[in-house]
C-alpha cells in the first residue's frame, strides 16, 4: 500500500511540562509521549496537557526519530481520514 502524500506522516514527541497545579502547591511534572500529525496537532496536545495547571513554568518538546510499522501508519492515516470527514 502506497502512502497518500497529502496525509501527514506521524511524528513522535516527548513532551515534558513543569509547573504548579495550585498556587502554593509543589512543582508537578508531566512526561508524555505523543504521536502527532503536524505542528498544530502538537500545540493542541500541549494545550490539553496544560489545561489543569495554575502556572506552567517550562514546556520542553523533543521529536523522537523512529520508524513506524505498516500497521501504525494505517491506523494513523485512518484516524486522520475520520477527522477530516
Amino acid at each position: 500500500m502506497t502512502r497518500d502524500p497529502s496525509l501527514p506522516k506521524p511524528k513522535l514527541f516527548q513532551i515534558v511540562i513543569k509547573g504548579k497545579i495550585e498556587a502554593k502547591g509543589p512543582e508537578y511534572v508531566i512526561k508524555e509521549l505523543q504521536l502527532v500529525a503536524d505542528d498544530y496537532d502538537l500545540q493542541e496536545s500541549i494545550e490539553n496537557l496544560t489545561d489543569g495547571f495554575y502556572k506552567v513554568e517550562t514546556i520542553t518538546t523533543n521529536e523522537i526519530e523512529i520508524g513506524y510499522s505498516a500497521y501504525c501508519q494505517d491506523v494513523f492515516v485512518e484516524g486522520i481520514r475520520v477527522i477530516q470527514s
